[in-house]
């Protein structure tokens, strides 16, 4: 386990007074055989227009007569307004017009007004009717609570949904093959919304349909069903939906553990001139601090002492950011520690466990330096700094593979925003290139704000494996970008304005993002898959690793998998994302085997929102 792994468990908090869904309006589109002069149907659309008013959702049940079996049937999900529907119930009949069946999809919050659906199955279709629920108070995340459906034969059919907990809508449909001209009747206890048949040409190529619903005051067994008034081929589906306040909200926001502040109990050594520092740090002894009283030290310093997690080699100010060097501070050896200081050159970490806490890095124009390099170094700390000026914020660059579990927390890294080298000019760099692609770096990045970070195309660029960002802030900042990389966490955090979020490379998580003033999240088509990127140096030139493998739970933003790039030849498609409880539209360019659905079984971290006073040397 990663050693801060442990501050990761979230805090659960009551659920809100429970509010079931309602249905507010419903359309059926339908066709059939018959009805076109013996096509088949090969799709479905037309205009529907959803209410206005909170915790909007659509369904759309698709009832169905397939021109021939396919025991592998899987459907391609429907649109509206251009959005991708989620799949909340697969089709539950394989059968072939014999043994009609039903699927389903969700989508919650969907614009509003006229829109247009359109359905295009994958395969022929004898005959189907697709019934669109337009309701409001339906849960915006984890809609669906169960699913259930069938196919057989006979004229009636009942099912059995069990819900977790209170004030459910049962919503769901059946259907027939043929027409016996007669509306069905709703069975226990349920209420039939719409009945009819795709035409009444014929009894073998047409179906009757039904659409229903249920309220589900309280949890447990639910009994719902229809009847006709002939017997056939039967098939059905049902769903139970969760309202708004149903769900116990997002996770309070952990409290990070703390690893930054000095020790006590350590002996003063008082300086307050360039030569008197100098002395103080050749001379340092364990048990000892060197503490700086106000003014300006020039020179390059190094602490490069050997020092104690209880006892570590400190340079602190007298009173916070009253000392200023404008050489650069090296923290190197066994414990060094910076705390409280103003640096307008740069700082470099290295070596067992350096911090660098509560301190100013204000690199000079025109010097094209990290304002904060972490290079050869165990367990580096960087927390509650604030850094800013012309050139890279924070670097956090292998040399070798001799960097392990740096932490970045707390920092406010900004206006990085003018300068004649844009290339590099990164807020935050986890790696620096292909090599470190596979590098287990571990890299904790936590509550920190980034604001108006935005001469690189990349605010925050990851290069490396195995590294979690969570509850950060970005604002007018450009992309956060998963460059390449692998087995990388982001959770709970916000990206407001600039580009987004983009992702490359292999079996990232995302969960619980938000994206907020036009910010978006892309899943990256590549110039190349990830195997043949992990295989072979593509050297400088502009390669992407297509995004393998990742799984995106409970993010709000507007999505879009497959993104393909103007300037290179991204010609590889996205592959195998999964999408759970998605909060937003999701749009598709280049991709293969992504797999949507409504819900997710994981507690979805809330995005955090910071302000300048959330971080940096002065918070608390």
């Amino acid at each position: 386990m990663r050693p801060w792994a442990a501050s990761a468990a979230p805090a659960s908090l009551a659920a809100t007074p429970a509010r079931a869904p309602s249905v507010k309006d419903h359309a059926v589109l339908k066709d059939g055989f018959s009805n076109g002069g013996g096509v088949y149907v090969t799709g479905i659309g037309g205009d529907f227009a959803v209410p206005a008013g909170s915790g909007r959702g659509l369904v759309a049940f698709a009832v169905y007569m397939a021109r021939n079996a396919d025991a592998g049937r899987a459907f391609a999900a429907p649109t509206f307004g251009g959005a991708a529907m989620v799949e909340a119930l697969p089709p539950t009949s394989f059968g072939d017009k014999a043994a009609p069946g039903v699927a389903a999809w969700l989508l919650p919050s969907p614009p509003v007004g006229a829109q247009p659906f359109a359905w295009t199955p994958g395969e022929d279709l004898t005959a189907a009717a697709v019934l669109l629920v337009a309701l409001h108070d339906l849960h915006p995340t984890d809609p669906l609570d169960a699913a259930v459906g069938g196919a057989g034969e006979g004229a009636a059919v009942t099912r059995t949904l069990s819900t977790e907990g209170p004030a459910r809508l049962l919503l769901g449909a059946a259907g027939l093959q043929g027409h016996d001209g007669d509306p069905a009747t709703a069975l226990e206890g349920a209420s039939l919304l719409d009945t009819g048949a795709s035409n009444a040409a014929s009894v073998f190529n047409d179906l009757a349909y039904a659409l229903l619903q249920k309220a589900a005051p309280s949890s447990g067994d639910h009994r719902i069903g229809c009847a006709f008034a002939v017997g056939d081929g039967l098939g059905d589906g049902w769903l139970a939906l969760r309202g708004t306040g149903t769900v116990a909200p997002a996770p309070a926001v952990p409290a990070p553990a703390e690893r930054g502040e000095p020790p006590e109990g350590l002996v003063a050594v008082n300086v307050s001139t360039d030569a008197g520092l100098t002395a103080a740090i050749g001379a340092w002894q364990p048990g000892q601090k060197i503490v700086l009283a106000g003014g300006t030290y020039a020179l390059d310093r190094v602490l490069a002492g050997t020092g104690g997690e209880a006892q570590p080699f400190l340079l602190m100010a007298a009173e916070r950011g009253t000392a200023t060097l404008t050489g650069r501070l090296t923290l190197e050896g066994a414990y060094p520690f910076a705390h409280g200081l103003r640096c307008e050159g740069a700082v470099t970490l290295k070596g067992t466990s350096p911090i660098l806490s509560r301190s100013w890095v204000d690199v000079d124009a025109g010097r094209y330096d990290p304002a904060v390099a972490v290079l050869q170094a165990t367990d580096p700390l960087v927390v509650r700094c604030d850094v800013t000026g012309i050139g890279q914020g924070i670097d956090l660059r292998p040399d070798g593979d001799a960097l392990r579990r740096p932490v970045v927390r707390r920092c406010y890294v900004h206006d990085i925003a003018d300068g004649t080298v844009t290339n590099g000019y990164d807020g935050l760099l986890l790696g620096g290139n292909w090599a470190h692609t596979g590098l287990e770096l571990e890299a904790l990045v936590e509550f920190n704000l980034f604001e108006n970070v935005s001469i690189d195309t990349e605010a925050i660029s990851n290069k490396s494996a195995s590294n979690v960002l969570r509850f950060n802030h970005l604002k007018g900042c450009k992309q956060l970008s998963i460059r390449h990389g692998r087995d990388c966490e982001l959770s709970g955090n916000t990206i407001e304005g600039g580009p987004g979020l983009y992702l490359y490379g292999q079996g990232h998580l995302l969960i619980g993002n938000e994206c907020l003033g036009g910010a978006q999240i892309f899943v990256g088509a590549g110039t190349r898959t990830w195997a043949q990127w992990a295989a072979s140096n593509p050297g400088d030139s502009p390669d992407y690793p297509a995004a393998t493998d990742c799984v995106l739970i409970g993010n709000q933003a507007r999505l879009l998998v497959g993104k393909k790039q103007s300037f290179v030849a991204t010609d590889v498609a996205a592959t195998n994302t999964r999408i759970e409880a998605h909060k937003g539209t999701i749009a598709y360019d280049l991709h293969k085997g992504t797999v949507v659905q409504a819900a997710t079984a994981l507690v979805v971290p809330a995005a955090v929102r910071l302000a300048a006073a959330d971080v940096g040397p002065d918070a608390p």
